[in-house]
């Protein structure tokens, strides 16, 4: 059974996590999603970028900065036990400009819940 094949018609939109092996196929599940009319929602930029319709998360680098002011703290002897969790504090919704999804619904949205709204490229 084929991808396309094993997404039920009753399907209303289809989420995709960062994991290297849906990201490596990330321009069939475009071109499915596309076809049958289904929005594709992805949690990174870089999805995006390749078609995704949106995603809803953060820049790869604020990632490494967060992470490496976290080192930064351990190497200053700071006990790695005392290192707290860290969330993300500015979450972006990253909107493909040349999705036919409604964009300006989408930025409503997410202005609603505080996340930045981003054009930004894409292929459709």
């Amino acid at each position: 059974m084929s991808t396309a094949q094993a997404i039920p018609a009753t399907t209303q939109g289809i989420v995709i996590l960062k994991d290297i092996m849906i990201v490596s196929g990330i321009n069939s599940l475009v071109k499915i999603a596309h076809d049958k009319k289904i929005p594709l929602m992805a949690l990174d930029q870089s999805s995006v970028e390749e078609g995704a319709d949106f995603a809803i998360g953060v820049y790869e680098k604020e990632i490494g900065e967060q992470g490496a002011d976290i080192a930064a703290s351990i190497l200053a002897n700071e006990s790695f036990c005392k290192a707290n969790l860290i969330t993300m504090k500015k979450m972006h919704l990253f909107i493909n400009k040349k999705s036919v999804l409604d964009k300006s619904n989408m930025e409503k949205a997410g202005k609603k819940f505080y996340y930045t709204p981003e054009l930004i490229g894409g292929e459709l």
